[in-house]
């Protein structure tokens, strides 16, 4: 018996640094959970603070500002003169019998009129450029009280429609005969959004080499042939979009397709461009890339790093004179 108790010891001994281990791991399990809700609970603190402080900040500046509401928005655009009105009011908190009142557009003084407490101006501002109001001024005497207010304005995407496209699907490429013969298949996807209620008169497609024009399709607006007769490769078909016309005062958008599958026979040396056109009301076009395919002189693809996939639209006059047109760096 005593020859095997050094040997029972010695098991006994392992069986308790074992438990102990086992012991000392929940402790560092129970230890890191600890850990973990302390952290979440300093966090929690943390997002509670800043968000008093923020509250604070903006009481005080509430508190310490002259105007009890302020606000803009466009009016009326004159498509000659490439402006839009843009209308803006402010409320002050008080203000006494023959003050008057200036708002600063792009650095210039803008008179502003009262009625029922509140100060309006109406000037008008390009649509295509960014404008910046800076501050209101109010003149009582010799007093002049001074409130910023930094509104950066951009006409040209708060104002006319924005418009994107994409065509997704496949293509194929070869060489032949000197040409290279290029086949596009799959589903153009044109967005249209407004702020307003707008009008549009037309979605097209456009297929030109080196900006000679080569093709041109409409595309209904109603999307009705599309929904009923387009299956892709697959045979699948697409689910019909809600295409919008809501009441002015709400954000309108629309949404238009088509099914391109065409062949094309591009020379060596030029650039096939394929784009959607869309015309609004006010007689301007927005145009979108969808499709871009160069070629050098002795018949190989150039790499153009696809810088007009999903960009923004250049926009036209009737005349095709460019008003706004991407810069292709932007998108590289």
């Amino acid at each position: 018996m005593k020859k095997h108790l050094s040997d029972i010891l010695a098991a006994v001994a392992c069986l308790l640094v074992i438990v102990c281990m086992f012991q000392i791991s929940a402790l560092k399990q129970q230890v890191g959970n600890l850990q973990n809700v302390l952290n979440s609970q300093m966090s929690n603190v943390s997002d509670n603070i800043n968000g008093i402080y923020s509250n604070v900040s903006s009481m005080l500046e509430e508190q310490a500002s002259l105007l009890a509401d302020s606000s803009w928005e466009f009016g009326e655009a004159d498509m000659d003169a490439l402006t839009v009105e843009l209308l803006c009011s402010v409320s002050p908190k008080e203000y006494a019998s023959g003050t008057a009142a200036t708002i600063v557009v792009d650095g210039v003084e803008q008179p502003m009129t009262i009625s029922n407490g509140t100060f309006t101006a109406k000037t008008k501002v390009p649509l295509f450029a960014e404008v910046t109001v800076s501050k209101v001024v109010f003149r009582e005497g010799d007093t002049v009280r001074t409130e910023a207010l930094d509104w950066h304005l951009s006409p040209r995407g708060e104002y006319l429609p924005n418009v994107y496209a994409n065509l997704d699907g496949s293509s194929t490429g070869s060489v032949k005969d000197g040409i290279y013969a290029y086949h596009r298949e799959g589903v153009v996807n044109v967005d249209v959004d407004c702020g307003h209620a707008y009008e549009l008169k037309s979605v097209t497609l456009v297929e030109t080499i080196d900006d000679q024009e080569i093709g041109r399709t409409d595309i209904p607006l109603d999307n009705k042939d599309f929904f009923e007769n387009y299956q892709s490769e697959d045979g699948a078909r697409p689910e019909p979009a809600e295409s919008l016309a809501q009441s002015a005062g709400t954000e309108l958008s629309s949404s238009f397709y088509y099914g391109l599958d065409k062949d094309y026979e591009i020379p060596f040396g030029t650039v096939l461009t394929i784009y959607v056109e869309v015309e609004d009301g006010n007689g301007l076009f927005y145009r979108c890339i969808i499709d871009r395919t160069e070629l050098n002189e002795i018949g190989d693809l150039v790499d153009d790093s696809s810088w007009w996939c999903g960009s923004e639209s250049s926009i036209y006059d009737a005349n095709g004179k460019g008003l706004y047109e991407i810069d292709p760096n932007l998108y590289q």
